[in-house]
């Protein structure tokens, strides 16, 4: 009599396991766009000048940021990029 029983032991244990991986699936895209990058601020500056303007954007094109070695400072996202490109821009305007 027990060995009519395991089909539905099996069933019931495939069922709860699909259902499991539903949650995890659907938990995964709910929070999956809160940790991506494409939430990053955006910087904008005002220039006085198309020359203040593009010198600007040739330093941080040129500095590396110290976080990210392989990125520059204009394509970082990391917070010490933006503080460098604030000091840059400061500087700039001056």
């Amino acid at each position: 009599m027990r060995l009519k029983r395991w089909p539905l032991m099996l069933l019931s244990c495939a069922l709860f396991w699909l259902m499991a991986l539903f949650w995890l699936t659907a938990l995964f895209w709910l929070t999956a766009p809160f940790f991506s990058s494409a939430y990053a601020v955006v910087d904008s500056y005002e220039f006085t000048s198309v020359v203040e303007e593009q010198r600007f954007y040739d330093l941080t094109n040129d500095l590396r940021c110290p976080k990210c070695q392989n990125q520059s400072v204009a394509d970082s996202n990391a917070p010490i990029a933006q503080d460098l490109r604030r000091e840059v821009y400061r500087m700039v305007v001056e």
